[in-house]
């Protein structure tokens, strides 16, 4: 067994020039900023922007009103240390507009000069003037005191605050971007704001219009709490030139599904990129982070390398850690500026909530936390492996429906994203009703019945030789009946077996959750197996005699040149209502059975695998997705003799390499030829 422990102890001797490479100089550079694929791009290059929330070290977001240039130079320095390449910078509404229609000019000279600064520390900046919601209050100049969405004066304030911005940063080299402010979704829901979906667009088309008639130039974002409700991501994306994402585990239901460093929380932002990504435009990872109060100090640095890695390894195009620097326990919020209506209750005694305060990369001395220091080791090795990476995985598109009743929907979808993942898998989101790409491997529609359009969108990519996975509705086969509502079925044990990759569906598949088992059979006379099932005599048992009969659970037929499987159980919702079920749940394998056979794989479902080529480069990374050592055996179709890409380290040669990762650990290989 090779014992690896990845880019630990030897990797600061192996990357102490990495950080040079870092394109601070690009991030920085003074040509405009654009968008090209996946990614933003300086000086006309794609750039991975790996970045922060900026939260000055000192006066928090008031020191526009409290000027200390040199305190914000120290902050980009110590930034610029850690591989930060851009930072985001939300200065709060009432001190730019503090009267209807009058932005203050003192301020913008400040925001004018904060950029400045940064792009002299190789840092390039994107603001958000409209931050009325920070941090849990709210931040609404007196003249704004109304429907901020649908009050037509005080849009035609809002779009005059930003022109104004525009205008003054818009000449500035270090400028990257507008964000129309900060998560105005969760503001709409303190201040008891009801816009519907189409005022809401139009709030949105007159902000983005606002910002582009003053400078068409740089690029615009809405940095939202959440999509859904009222912010659909299709109009959000229409008026965006890029899509940026927020996750907190601890905010969502992640964290009452797996563990801090579990599946679902740590996939939950491949998810959120995934879906953002419906769009077709660039996805950045704009907020992401966790508090001391919530997690060890030593879990948050696993939490930060595996996200971080597994968002790159999924096309974000960045990643930005909430925040750059703690707050300072004796700061008290500013009264003046904020309502206290529309906040979190323990402002009216003058705090932030406790979380808030140790949520920074950096103490409020400029030193960095140790998993700052995490954060500049992987931000050396992004930039040690570029971009131009291909994903060598089968696609798995994951269909999401066109009405969502809820976060029930969100969190079953997050349970079959995981399951395509745990299947090792390059999942993608597709929008129900558009038509399924030409690189699909397989589709996953997990639990729900489709549209007329949705039918007819799969239906023709089954027509042409496509391969569907669907649980509970059966929306493609006449040749298999379901009668009645199923029945509930505490951990039910599946048997079977069936061929899957390099690997198999073993004779028994654990399901470790309360699943609802439909009855479904085969029409008399059609062609359908049964791949999975329970016995009809003993159901539950661990073994079955070759003549006992199945009650069919999973099936597999033909459609057009197609084949679909049917799953007739509520998998995907089952699990999602089950914490941790993962050490005694099988249920991966039963997603594997859409993995065509392939030339690598590796046998652990916790381990997230990344296969990627750059001409004639080829890239692995393995991630551990859990809180445990797993030992992983990969295996090739191939002789493979592998490396570390970062020590150069041998790995192990042949058909077969074991390798140890630690929890949350993350390896970057390639073969040895490459190098």
């Amino acid at each position: 067994m090779t014992r690896i422990f990845a880019l630990r102890g030897a990797l600061l001797a192996a990357f102490a020039c990495c950080i040079a490479l870092l394109p601070v100089a690009a991030a920085g550079a003074g040509q405009q900023p654009g968008i090209q694929g996946h990614y933003l791009t300086v000086d006309g290059k794609p750039v991975f922007l790996t970045g922060a929330n900026y939260i000055p070290s000192t006066g928090w977001l008031p020191i526009l009103e409290n000027w200390d240039p040199q305190a914000i130079d120290r902050d980009m320095a110590a930034l610029h240390k850690l591989g930060v390449v851009s930072v985001r910078f939300p200065p709060l509404w009432p001190l730019l507009e503090p009267e209807y229609g009058k932005v203050s000019s003192q301020e913008l000279d400040r925001i004018n000069e904060l950029v400045t600064i940064a792009h002299r520390n190789g840092i390039s900046v994107t603001v958000g003037p409209l931050t009325g919601w920070m941090s849990g209050a709210t931040f609404i100049p007196p003249w704004a005191d109304g429907n901020i969405f649908t009050d037509k004066k005080i849009v035609k304030g809002e779009q005059m605050l930003e022109a104004a911005v525009a205008r003054r940063l818009k000449n500035n080299p270090g400028l990257l971007g507008y964000d129309f402010g900060n998560e105005i979704s969760a503001m709409a829901g303190m201040m008891h704001l009801r816009p519907t979906p189409d005022q809401t667009e139009q709030w949105m088309a007159a902000i983005y219009q606002a910002f582009h008639d003053a400078d068409a130039s740089h690029p615009v974002t809405n940095g939202l709490g959440g999509f859904g409700g009222s912010f659909d991501i299709t109009a959000v994306g229409q008026h965006s030139d890029y899509m940026s994402v927020h996750y907190y585990p601890y905010f969502t239901s992640t964290l009452h599904q797996d563990p801090w460093i579990g599946q679902r929380t740590t996939y939950g932002v491949d998810y959120l990129v995934a879906y953002a990504a419906m769009t077709g435009k660039p996805v950045l990872v704009q907020e992401i982070g966790c508090s001391e109060n919530w997690v060890p100090v030593s879990e948050i640095g696993q939490f930060m390398r595996l996200t971080l890695m597994s968002a790159w390894a999924q096309g974000a195009a960045g990643y930005f850690w909430w925040g750059s620097h703690n707050i300072d326990q004796n700061y008290h919020p500013p009264a003046k500026l904020m309502d206290l209506r529309y906040s979190m209750d323990s402002f009216k005694a003058g705090r932030f909530a406790d979380l808030e305060y140790s949520m920074g990369l950096l103490h409020t001395n400029n030193q960095p936390k140790p998993y700052a220091l995490e954060y500049a080791r992987w931000n050396a090795v992004i930039a040690h492996l570029g971009l131009g990476w291909k994903s060598d995985l089968p696609v798995a598109y994951l269909v999401f429906p066109e009405h969502v009743e809820g976060g029930a929907t969100r969190t079953t979808e997050m349970t079959a994203f995981t399951l395509a993942k745990q299947a090792h898998m390059d999942v993608r989101m597709l929008a129900e009703g558009k038509p399924v790409p030409e690189d699909a491997a397989a589709v996953v529609i997990p639990g729900f019945s489709l549209s007329e359009k949705g039918k007819a969108a799969v239906k023709a990519y089954l027509g042409r030789g496509g391969t569907v996975l669907q649980s509970v509705a059966n929306d493609f086969s006449d040749a298999i009946g379901v009668q009645g509502e199923g029945t509930e079925t505490p951990s039910p044990v599946l048997t079977g077996g069936q061929a899957a990759g390099l690997f198999s569906i073993a004779e028994h598949v654990r399901v470790h959750a309360d699943v609802k088992l439909l009855n479904a059979v085969p029409a008399e006379g059609a062609k359908v197996e049964v791949l999975l099932g329970i016995p009809e005599q003993t159901a539950g048992a661990n073994r079955r005699h070759e003549d006992e009969q199945l009650r069919g659970v999973l099936f597999r037929t033909s459609v057009g040149k197609g084949t679909y499987y049917y799953l007739a159980a509520n998998l995907e919702e089952a699990l999602s209502r089950t914490y941790n079920p993962w050490s005694e749940d099988d249920a991966n394998l039963i997603y594997s059975v859409l993995r065509a056979h392939g030339d690598l794989d590796i046998d652990s479902k916790y381990v997230e695998l990344a296969v990627k080529s750059r001409g004639s480069q080829r890239l692995y990374l393995l991630l551990n997705h859990s809180n445990r050592p797993q030992d992983v055996v990969l295996r090739s179709a191939h002789d493979l003799r592998l490396a570390n890409s970062i020590t150069h380290a041998a790995l192990g040669a042949g058909r077969e390499i074991s390798i140890h990762l630690m929890p949350g650990e993350v390896l970057a290989a390639e073969p040895e030829a490459a190098r």
